[in-house]
C-alpha cells in the first residue's frame, strides 16, 4: 500500500499534499487522486490524512465499519498504520499535540484502532493514541458541537458518494 508516498521523485507532490488543500493546485491535485484511489479504501484514507482532510477521513473509517472487513484490508490498515509512522506522516502525528484542534484526526485514528483486531499494528497505533489527551478532546466536543470543518471548494458529499459508489462495486 501506498509505495507511491515513498518515492523520492514524489517528494514535490508530497510536498503539496501535506500543504493541505489551501491551493487550487493541492485540491485539483487531491480530487484526481481521490478518484483515482477510491478502488482502495485505505489509500483514499492515506491519501485524506496526508493532506490533513480529517473530517472527511473520519467519514472513510466510519463506512469501513458497514462494509465486510477482510483479511486483505486489515493487512492494509497495518501496513497504513505502519506508514504513519514514517517520516511522511510525521506533520500528522504532530498534529496529535493538538487534539483540540484536529479532533476528527483523533477520531479517525481511533476508529481505525476499534477495526484491527490486537496485533502489533494494534498495539502501535494504541501506544500513539495514549499520548492525546482525550479530556482537551471532549472538553472541546463539549464546547464546539456544531464547528463544521474549514471550506476547502471540494465538494465532500460527492466525494464521499464517488468512494461508496466504487467500494460497493468491490471487496475491501
Amino acid at each position: 500500500i501506498n509505495a507511491e508516498y515513498m518515492g523520492t521523485e514524489l517528494a514535490s507532490l508530497r510536498t503539496l499534499l501535506k500543504s493541505g488543500l489551501a491551493t487550487t493546485e493541492a485540491r485539483s491535485l487531491f480530487t484526481e487522486l481521490y478518484f483515482c484511489w477510491s478502488y482502495n479504501a485505505v489509500s483514499t484514507l492515506s491519501l485524506c490524512l496526508l493532506t490533513m482532510a480529517y473530517e472527511h477521513a473520519y467519514i472513510l473509517v466510519r463506512s469501513f465499519g458497514e462494509k465486510e472487513v477482510t483479511v486483505s484490508f486489515l493487512t492494509q490498515v497495518d501496513k497504513l498504520v505502519q506508514l504513519l509512522e514514517s517520516p511522511i506522516f510525521a506533520h500528522v502525528r504532530l498534529q496529535l499535540l493538538e487534539p483540540s484542534q484536529h479532533p476528527y484526526l483523533v477520531k479517525a485514528l481511533f476508529g481505525l484502532l476499534m477495526l484491527l483486531p490486537q496485533s502489533s499494528a494494534y498495539e502501535l497505533l494504541k501506544t500513539r493514541l495514549k499520548s492525546v489527551s482525550t479530556l482537551s478532546l471532549t472538553t472541546w466536543i463539549l464546547h464546539n458541537p456544531d464547528q463544521k470543518a474549514v471550506d476547502t471548494e471540494i465538494d465532500w458529499q460527492a466525494m464521499h458518494h464517488h468512494f461508496n459508489t466504487v467500494q460497493n462495486r468491490s471487496v475491501l
